[in-house]
């Protein structure tokens, strides 16, 4: 059976029939299998992606942008003003 993109009248891909007898056997595919890290530690420095930005924002001179969640706010002094 051909795959066909119904908007453009492409060809994506040939279907073929699954035989169910011989894919309910049980027999897969060899997988190697995966090593374990030899050292799980604390990651080094900034991430790549976010080290360009960092500096960036740094040369600018502004204080960093921080913007505090709702916990930020609920402290013990708001209730007794309450």
């Amino acid at each position: 059976m051909d795959l066909v993109d119904p908007r453009e009248g492409r060809h994506l891909a040939v279907l073929y029939p699954v035989d169910k007898r011989t894919n309910a056997d049980g027999r897969r595919r060899v997988v190697d299998p995966v090593r374990a890290p030899t050292t799980i530690g604390e990651p080094e420095g900034v991430a790549p992606l976010l080290a360009s930005p960092m500096s960036e924002y740094a040369a600018t001179g502004l204080p960093p942008a921080y913007l505090a969640g709702p916990e930020a706010y609920l402290h013990d002094d708001m209730e007794d003003d309450e």
